[in-house]
């Protein structure tokens, strides 16, 4: 019974760390101190529709719902985030052997190929260009 209550107290601990650097990162105004009640009813509650077209994933806000700035910037705030956490390279303390992925050449992933696939390596140089500005 003790193992069920300590998973069940880690979940609960996990969403509230969530919901701490929602607050912290994307939220402003009056979001950015409010219960987590409200913050459920306003941002996680949302009136819209996943969509997909296109190889393109998007959320469509109701026109006539109340928040739907406040969750706008959010989303604009969070894509706005830089991903250096996923970048870390170096030695683990679990794992002080792990060598660094990233190439000599500084690119993060396999050389270009042509044909079908450019849009998406179009994507990766502009991050691979976005990586270079924000470490230089």
């Amino acid at each position: 019974m003790f193992a069920i209550n300590a998973a069940w107290l880690e979940l609960a601990l996990t969403g509230i760390d969530l919901l701490a650097w929602t607050q912290h990162l994307l939220c402003d105004g009056d979001l950015a101190t409010a219960e987590p009640k409200k913050l459920r009813y306003r941002l996680l509650h949302v009136a819209a529709r996943i969509t997909r077209s296109a190889r393109q994933t998007r959320l469509r806000i109701a026109a006539n719902w109340p928040w739907a700035g406040q969750l706008v910037a959010a989303f604009t705030r969070l894509a706005a985030l830089p991903l250096t956490a996923q970048l870390n390279t170096g030695p683990t303390p679990t794992n002080p052997r792990r060598r660094n992925p990233t190439p000599a050449s500084g690119h993060r992933h396999a050389p270009i190929p042509t044909g079908k696939h450019r849009k998406i390596n179009k994507r990766r140089r502009r991050l691979d260009q976005q990586l270079a500005k924000d470490r230089g």
